[in-house]
């Protein structure tokens, strides 16, 4: 579907595409044009190359990286490389064709891994986790059901029509686990084949929170009524959900991070880098993993793919979901911007800006909504003012820009739904309206007249002057 010149782009909560893992996949490279990873040469047998999980950017995770790759050059005798690509289909596409041995993941593109790339899971991450009001050293976990303590409810069913707040749609324990849950429990009606389950058949109202930190604010703001926690979260953040509310119902066990071995790994090699692996396991080792990907790992310990995925292959089957993951072709340039309740923030944390984007590069921002609130997201420079009625009263209040980024400049948006729905704004593209969990991407080519300082705002009354906005440098 093709939309000319909206006026306003209105998200939903949910806003997700299914990855297609084909030999045709494109991934945006930071720095670099996107690259089909299917007609890429397979990486030589003579240099390990090890794919991770996209949690941050390759820039971000290199100096880590580098230490890790040190270690394991010592062990193995030759040279290794960490890849970082930017999608979980890319690092599934990198197992497929070679240009990965092996991949360090969550358990859901784990099992996608084997499924899709004929990889083998070898080890399970053993991690500091916390089960029930014990914490324990375990390769699972469990996740909870939590309402406030001042709740009536004593049971998942008597919340039907209510509101759930879920962490997101590609959280195992926030939300495939939990909607596994409801069906085992006759609260969601089992799917028939090719449909997923869907929480909303019982509860009222569902939103993705971005993050179980989120959600907990939502609970405990009265904007929902029931949500998850997790025993892999940090444990003050558990421990506070837990003093706050009451669990009604749990899932699990729920299986931790693996380790995959592409089909192509050889002896000796194969062997050499899984002993590599276990010695990060030694306490003084420890500290690598923990900096590069997993903030609580113990050890690896050896498994298989039966082994350690079983609980989430019945989740699957019950639910019937299939994981969704969002990103458009032909981006060279990837920015991330994180909308919080009353900030704009990059993926690593830092606030209000400066991002910076170069002229004549295709440039995918990537706007995620990880607060709570309704945000109106708009690009420009010089906010103009106008007179409206707040809280009853009439405030004369930030609406906008004076000098809108995209007052002349052709800019595709990308809503992701069950399907994929390409919004070609034809030269303008004013606000957009992204609610809690929204996500979207605008992609665009900026000339070299567009040189020069911008800002990213929101117009919600009251959010601007709070200080949500950010600067954005197009060099």
């Amino acid at each position: 579907m093709v939309v000319k010149n909206p006026p306003r782009l209105v998200l939903g909560l949910l806003l997700v595409a299914v990855i297609v893992v084909s030999g045709c996949t494109q991934t945006p490279t930071p720095g670099g044009a996107a690259t089909p990873l299917a007609l890429s040469s397979p990486s030589p047998v003579g240099k390990m190359v090890i794919a991770i999980q996209p949690t941050e950017t390759a820039a971000e995770v290199a100096p880590r990286a580098r230490q890790m790759e040190e270690f394991l050059e010592k062990r193995m005798g030759g040279d290794v490389e960490i890849l970082v690509p930017t999608t979980y289909a890319a690092v599934i596409e990198a197992l497929r064709f070679g240009q990965a041995h092996a991949g360090l993941m969550s358990a859901w593109p784990a099992a996608l891994a084997s499924q899709k790339a004929g990889a083998e899971i070898v080890l399970a991450e053993v991690r500091e986790v916390v089960i029930g009001e014990q914490k324990q050293e375990k390769p699972y976990y469990f996740s909870y059901w939590v309402v406030p303590r001042g709740s009536p409810a004593q049971s998942l069913a008597e919340l039907r029509g209510k509101r759930a707040c879920f962490a997101s749609p590609l959280s195992t324990s926030g939300f495939v686990m939990p909607v596994a849950r409801l069906v085992e429990l006759g609260l969601v009606p089992r799917p028939p084949q090719g449909k997923e389950a869907d929480p909303k058949a019982f509860f009222g109202e569902t939103i993705f929170g971005g993050g179980y930190a989120q959600c907990w604010s939502a609970l405990k703001g009265g904007q929902v009524d029931v949500s998850i926690i997790a025993g892999d979260v940090s444990e003050k953040l558990y421990r506070e959900v837990l003093d706050g509310t009451r669990v009604l119902e749990q899932q699990g066990p729920i299986p931790s991070h693996a380790v995959v071995f592409g089909k192509g790994l050889p002896e000796p090699q194969k062997s050499r880098l899984r002993q590599a692996l276990l010695d990060l396991g030694a306490s003084e080792n420890r500290d690598l993993m923990r900096k590069l990907l997993s903030g609580i790992f113990v050890r690896f310990e050896n498994t298989t793919t039966p082994e350690h995925i079983a609980p989430l292959s019945r989740a699957l089957e019950l639910t019937g979901q299939e994981f969704l993951e969002k990103v458009p072709g032909r981006i060279q340039e990837v920015v991330t911007i994180h909308l919080g309740d009353d900030y704009i923030a990059a993926r690593d944390g830092t606030r209000g800006g400066p991002f910076r984007v170069v002229a004549n590069r295709t440039v995918g921002f990537h706007i995620v909504n990880t607060g709570t609130k309704l945000h109106e997201v708009a690009f420009g420079r010089g906010a103009k003012y106008a007179e409206q009625t707040v809280e009853g009263k009439k405030k004369t209040v930030p609406d906008g820009y004076n000098l809108s980024l995209f007052e002349d400049l052709p800019a595709d948006v990308f809503i992701y739904k069950p399907e994929k729905i390409e919004v070609a704004t034809g030269g303008r593209l004013e606000e957009m309206e992204v609610g809690p969990g929204g996500d979207l991407w605008v992609r665009a080519v900026f000339p070299p007249e567009a040189k020069g300082e911008w800002e990213i705002g929101c117009f919600v009354p009251g959010h601007y002057e709070e200080g949500m906005r950010a600067r954005l440098i197009v060099e």
